[in-house]
């Protein structure tokens, strides 16, 4: 009678099975030593290994093997929907190729980034994916995880120097959401943003300055752009101005979820009487909240403001919402990531890449559409 509270070892999965130790080792380091034996034994085997719990002895595999098999994931998911998804993608990625993972999340704090990359040598990782937003993680870190041998490759995140990102492109998704808002008819629209300088996040240089590119790319083809501070925005940016867009920028320290920055701004915006045709927001999350502070406001969501998201969160597919937005193809970000990781793993001269996945276009009756939402 086994301990299921003790570690199982090669030797308990022996006695189990009533074979050798030396047939338990080959059958569970599979390749060609496996196929020495009959199906039969390799069943029984596989069977008594997933019954009794076994785990194999890491420090003892890279002993033998020079080799870990072991992919740190750092991730950010911070509760978007979207790097979430993108976590649970990747780790699915890796299993199919083969390889066991770890995975750190770092949330919003950077307390305990040096110690998280300490383990991760440690634990002689074959590699590391960076996921989503990383303001913690800097280029010092990155370095070390360099230095060690240790392949770093960027899901969604910054661009870094010798590090390939793999990402969706944010520039074209905003740029196809601001020109569907022009081709509904709304002619002043307003983009939200974080600001973007000293003071900001470093990783903000992409995710919202790219976002900023969109919006202006699209806007500039039949209008005028500008772009203002929160306390210094005003409706009289849009007087006189036929087709005009904004981009106005937030204080980031406040453009956290829980802060509801977006709530708060546009409650402020509907009770001065003057508003704009349209909002561009960040992400589904804060149309979410353009939304609820619009309709709390006794507005109409689209006849007297339309709002557009970003990342296609599966609240925004209920009527009530019905949140036009974008969806990356993270699926096929990921895969990539992963296959990318691969390749510098096996290749550690390859140059750092840049490779970009459209998002789709979801419309919906947030600007204008009156098509059924849910099949």
């Amino acid at each position: 009678m086994f301990n299921r509270n003790s570690i199982t070892t090669q030797k308990d999965i022996a006695e189990a099975c009533l074979v050798s130790r030396a047939t338990v080792g080959a059958i569970l380091a599979g390749g060609k030593a496996a196929t020495r034996y009959n199906e039969e034994t390799r069943r029984r085997v596989l069977a008594a290994a997933k019954e009794l719990r076994y785990r194999p002895h890491r420090a003892a595999q890279l002993m033998r093997r020079s080799q870990s098999n072991l992919i740190g994931i750092i991730h950010f998911g911070a509760g978007l929907e979207a790097a979430d998804k993108a976590n649970m993608l990747l780790a699915q990625e890796l299993n199919a190729a083969g390889f066991d993972y770890v995975a750190m999340d770092m949330n919003w704090q950077g307390g305990g980034v040096e110690r998280a990359i300490e383990e991760l040598v440690q634990a002689r990782v074959e590699g590391v994916l960076i996921s989503h937003i990383q303001e913690v993680l800097e280029d010092r870190h990155i370095e070390i995880l360099l230095h060690a041998g240790i392949p770093v490759v960027s899901i969604n995140g910054e661009r870094r120097k010798n590090v390939s990102l793999i990402c969706d492109n944010i520039t074209k998704a905003f740029s196809q959401l601001t020109s569907h808002l022009l081709a509904q008819g709304h002619r002043h629209i307003l983009q939200i943003l974080p600001q973007v300088g000293k003071e900001a996040y470093r990783s903000s240089l992409r995710a919202w300055g790219e976002r900023k590119n969109g919006f202006v790319t699209a806007i500039s083809t039949l209008g005028r752009w500008k772009e203002a501070a929160e306390v210094s925005f005003s409706m009289n940016l849009f007087e006189g101005e036929e087709i005009l867009g904004v981009t106005m920028y937030q204080n980031p320290r406040a453009y956290e979820m829980l802060k509801r920055p977006v709530y708060h701004f546009c409650k402020r915006l509907c009770a001065s009487g003057f508003r704009p045709d349209a909002l561009v927001c960040s992400n589904d999350a804060y149309a979410i909240e353009a939304i609820m502070a619009a309709l709390e406001m006794g507005l109409s969501i689209p006849e007297d403001l339309a709002v557009t998201g970003y990342d296609n969160d599966r609240i925004g597919e209920f009527p009530i919402l019905g949140i036009t937005t974008a969806e990356q193809d993270l699926k096929g970000i990921c895969a990539a990531g992963v296959q990318t990781l691969i390749k510098h793993r096996e290749n550690p001269s390859l140059p750092a890449t840049t490779q970009t996945f459209d998002s789709e276009l979801i419309l919906r009756t947030s600007c204008g559409r009156t098509t059924p939402l849910l099949a």
